[in-house]
């Protein structure tokens, strides 16, 4: 979940309207085991804001038959107000 915080409003907007292919990018396959050991893992990951309009996410996972990698990169496109996938690596 992520929020949004304007004229003295705090509003909640789901993940998937601000971040490009939002969980999904990360999976090799969409099978049903991977699919919910990716949503186990989300409330843990750690995030990393430290680069102006870029944001990355780091999962605990080593499964490399379910997923591409555990580092996603995502930059920010201010005409699309969204952020969009950058890069998926193992870290």
């Amino acid at each position: 979940m992520t929020f949004e915080y304007s004229k003295g409003n705090l509003k909640s907007i789901a993940n998937e309207n601000i971040f490009d292919q939002y969980p999904e990018e990360i999976l090799k396959t969409t099978s049903t085991d991977c699919k919910e050991q990716i949503e186990q893992i989300i409330p843990y990951m750690s995030y990393d804001f430290a680069n102006k309009n870029e944001v990355t996410f780091y999962y605990d996972l080593d499964n490399k038959k379910c997923f591409k990698g555990n580092t996603v990169t995502y930059l920010f496109d201010k005409n699309k107000k969204k952020f969009l996938l950058s890069t998926i690596e193992w870290y």
